[in-house]
């Protein structure tokens, strides 16, 4: 769906559009909307002028109402208003966004010029800049004022900036206005801003093709890929042994896996630094964590047996504290005092110290050291210093803004990542050097803990067994009433799994309403040419040598050779000229020319079985196949989609956040056999459940306080070794766990470890921070699943603000979420919009909690 962030829309245009030609004697009701009334509002006039506001901006929105009151005088009759608090509807959110906002940081996508000039930088949403960060207790949703059609759609908008023209300005604009037109634009007529739906009624999707290589109506050389792929299945019949990540693949002599060390290299920008020290230390943070919080006394003491991991994790802290110390000084400010010596001025500019100091003390050694330390902080040092209730600390916001170290550093950090852009060669070699020193820290630490079990089986005179156990998971039946009280409960549930970070699979699940049962080919008739390029993937075999992306996947890029003539796009022509400057006749060898590379849902359902490892991964269907979702509006009363209650009751994303994620899910996966995700963690603290529509998937899981020893990726959150090749065997007959031991010896201190088998109807749930890795198996065809990704309330205020705060940073995803927290009164509540037997709430109960 494309989306249009407009600054402002002309008043005049708005009225028009607003003014209706039947004037009725009675005056308009203003209606708050809500997924109860939403469809009868808005279908009762062709127009209904709609007050998006924020219902903690108390200010803000008196001035909103004050205005639609105002126009509620001359409107009687003509066209319906209403009201929408958008911190409760996420859905509508949009009307904030553009589609280029996707992959930026929060700031840079609401500040036009940032980070160039942050000194002048305000942003009318939220009041944020560098240098109000600190009252993050004022980020607010900005009123807007839309004109939505009896459609559901948004056509026009305007941006209620009183700072730039008065609320007495607008309404006599208004009222002006409402007095000089009589006639109303049809619904349809004028351009659309922003469809709450995928409008595909009029272009009604052929059939998928009987003959799959009919070019004709495909656009592709399918035979040509049908070829290839055979030549290519025909390469790999003499290559079918299991073969590491990692180490010579000539080399039966395998040893253990060793992290590299990192060499000093300054050709990087300071804030590709920065980030990579982020990174460093969310590995560090990661590896404290398991020993300080997650493993009980027991686990610590086996441990310590026979990897000494608390002997050698007690010099990491104390290498880390003295590392900091040394690169930071001691003096006030947190940072060396720069010498005034030429030769020190010469060197300025690469060797300045960053003001971090502080900033790694409280999140790193102090109360950001783990996500327990973080939420304790959050009730503690700012629930309980405002007033007890949501209502009381709102009051108190608008006679003071306390200032608290969490907010404060935040500020310094932001400010330090606009600084590095602004100026990249300042703080190149401090960071650099910082994030060598950090990062070979933690290769001796791992290596320490190699030798430590090395030594441990020499002295047990053992030999480490190359069995991998793993436990199964119960299946709870949706349907089954002994499971009703659990499966209804939203804190019963998550306490049980989700405090637990324990996996759970749920059968007869039943996400769609109605007949109608939305097999992988129905949706294909539904949505075939919509575009699905960028959620393809590819992946090499279980076993094979990948990329060290997260779950080792790759973009998938359509073969050039194998695009047809006709998909040429754009052709470049060079003019030749000989030494009079006379133009020749073009040779075509200067020519160039572009091709179309899209692939859209019906070309991947052919090219999946042509092209090897070829996976539909995450395709989000909200905004791109709406059509399986609900049938006019995602407010009707009609739905099409429901959600288990247990997962769509809470979900941080729909109630704060402004990042790209709140409207994205639910997603599509679709394929073959053989495709699969390598072990991997879903960022941000996530979790994440999947709902099987055909097909079958294995699934290895593993309990987060495993990740020490899974050999994670410094860089990505993914893990070096490819446990899906347990029990492989191998061409010689050998098991894979053969390699896998010898390599990744410390697999084996591994405990808490999941393996199951997904069958249709099943919905699997993984826990926020669990590593894990998938693999489709049926050899019968696509093996198809909707999925989608939450925020429990359980991570909400501790786990994702601290991922948020350590490594993704979308800047002011966490003081909304502070401000949620602190001001609202249902921060904690789980949303009670359920259906009658508590089990599933409807899509748009949940973009509405």
């Amino acid at each position: 769906m494309t989306l249009h962030c407009i600054q402002r829309v002309n008043l005049a245009f708005l009225i028009i559009a607003v003014v209706s030609t039947s004037i009725l004697p009675s005056q308009a009701e203003i209606v708050e909307l809500d997924v109860a009334n939403f469809e009868t509002t808005l279908t009762r006039q062709p127009w209904t002028c709609v007050l998006f506001y924020d219902g903690h901006d108390d200010r803000s929105s008196a001035e909103g109402d004050e205005l639609l009151n105002s126009l509620d005088a001359e409107a009687a009759g003509r066209y319906a208003l209403a009201r929408l608090d958008i911190c409760r509807h996420s859905y509508y959110r949009r009307a904030y966004t553009d589609d280029d906002d996707e992959d930026e940081p929060f700031l840079e996508a609401y500040y036009t010029d940032f980070p160039d000039n942050p000194s002048t930088l305000m942003d009318s949403m939220t009041t944020l800049s560098p240098s109000s960060l600190l009252k993050f207790v004022d980020v607010f949703w900005e009123n807007k004022l839309v004109l939505m059609g009896n459609d559901f759609n948004i056509y026009a908008e305007m941006p209620l900036n009183t700072g730039t023209a008065s609320l007495e300005h607008l309404v006599g604009n208004a009222t002006r206005w409402l007095g000089q037109r009589t006639h109303l634009l049809p619904v349809n007529s004028t351009s659309l801003i922003t469809a709450p739906r995928q409008l595909q009624d009029n272009q009604r999707k052929e059939a998928l093709l009987d003959d799959k290589n009919n070019p004709q109506k495909n656009d592709f050389d399918f035979t040509s890929y049908q070829a290839e792929e055979e030549e290519y299945r025909e390469s790999l019949e003499d290559d079918e042994d299991f073969v590491l990540q990692t180490g010579s693949e000539s080399s039966s002599d395998k040893s253990f896996f060793k992290y590299q060390r990192k060499t000093l290299n300054v050709a990087l920008k300071a804030q590709d630094y920065l980030q990579q020290l982020s990174q460093i230390i969310c590995i560090y943070l990661m590896w404290t964590e398991s020993y300080e919080i997650l493993w009980d006394e027991d686990r610590k003491a086996r441990e310590d047996t026979q990897t000494n991991y608390g002997g050698h994790l007690e010099r990491l802290h104390k290498d880390v504290t003295e590392l900091i110390e040394s690169v930071f000084g001691t003096d006030e400010q947190g940072g060396k005092k720069n010498s005034t010596s030429t030769e020190a001025k010469q060197q300025s500019s690469r060797t300045e110290v960053p003001p971090l100091k502080a900033y790694l003390e409280e999140f790193v050694l102090g109360y950001g050291r783990s996500p327990t330390a973080l939420k304790e902080y959050i009730e503690t040092e700012l629930v309980a210093k405002f007033r007890e209730t949501a209502a009381g600390r709102r009051n108190q916001r608008k006679e003071t803004t306390i200032e608290f170290a969490l907010a404060r550093h935040l500020k310094d950090y932001m400010s330090l990542w606009i600084d590095t852009d602004k100026n990249n060669r300042r703080y190149t070699t401090t960071l650099a050097k910082l994030v060598q020193n950090w990062h070979n820290l933690l290769v001796d630490f791992h290596a320490s803990l190699h030798k430590s079990f090395e030594l441990y089986l020499k002295a047990q005179k053992s030999i480490q067994s190359t069995d991998f156990p793993r436990a199964s998971l119960p299946v709870l039946d949706i349907t089954d009433p002994d499971n009703t009280a659990l499966l209804s409960n939203y804190t019963a549930f998550h306490e049980q799994y989700t405090q637990t970070a324990t996996p759970v699979v749920l059968s007869n699940v039943q996400m769609f309403t109605g007949d109608k049962a939305w097999t992988f080919d129905e949706i294909v008739k539904a949505c075939g040419k919509v575009d699905v390029t960028l959620d393809l993937q590819t992946v090499l075999p279980v076993g094979q040598p990948s990329n060290k992306e997260w779950g080792g996947l790759g973009e998938y890029l359509l073969d050039f050779s194998l695009v047809l003539p006709h998909r040429r796009i754009e052709e470049d022509e060079e003019e030749d000229e000989d030494e009079s400057g006379k133009v020749l006749d073009d040779d075509e060898e200067d020519d160039f020319y572009n091709y179309d590379e899209s692939i859209n849902l019906e070309q991947f359902s052919i090219l999946s079985f042509l092209v090897k490892n070829l996976y539909l991964f995450d395709w989000n269907l909200l905004g791109k196949c709406d059509n399986i979702l609900y049938n006019r509006t995602l407010y009707e009363t009609t739905p099409s989609f429901q959600i288990p209650t247990v997962f769509g009751a809470f979900d941080l994303m729909q109630r704060v956040t402004v990042h790209q994620f709140a409207d994205y899910w639910p997603a599509l996966f679709a394929g073959t056999p053989g495709t699969h995700t390598k072990l991997h963690t879903d960022p941000k603290s996530m979790g994440f459940f999947l709902w099987l529509q055909s097909g079958r998937k294995r699934w290895t899981v593993f309990h987060p306080s495993e990740r020490p020893y899974l050999y994670p990726r410094f860089y990505t959150d993914s893990y070096v070794p490819d446990v899906l090749g347990m029990d492989r065997v191998t061409k010689s007959g050998l098991r894979a766990n053969k390699y896998l031991s010898k390599r990744f010896p410390l697999l084996h201190r591994t405990e808490q470890v999941y393996e199951f088998i997904q069958e249709p109807g099943q919905l699997v749930y993984i826990p926020p921070n669990c590593p894990y890795a998938e693999d489709n198996i049926d050899e019968d065809g696509l093996t198809v699943g909707i999925a989608m990704n939450i925020v429990p309330h359980e991570v909400a205020y501790g786990a994702h603000l601290y991922d948020q705060i350590h490594r993704y940073r979308e800047f002011g995803s966490v003081e909304l979420a502070l401000k949620y927290k602190l001001f609202e009164d249902s921060a904690d509540e789980p949303s009670t919009r359920v259906r009658d037997d508590g089990l599933y709430m409807t899509l748009a109960e949940f973009k509405a909690q």
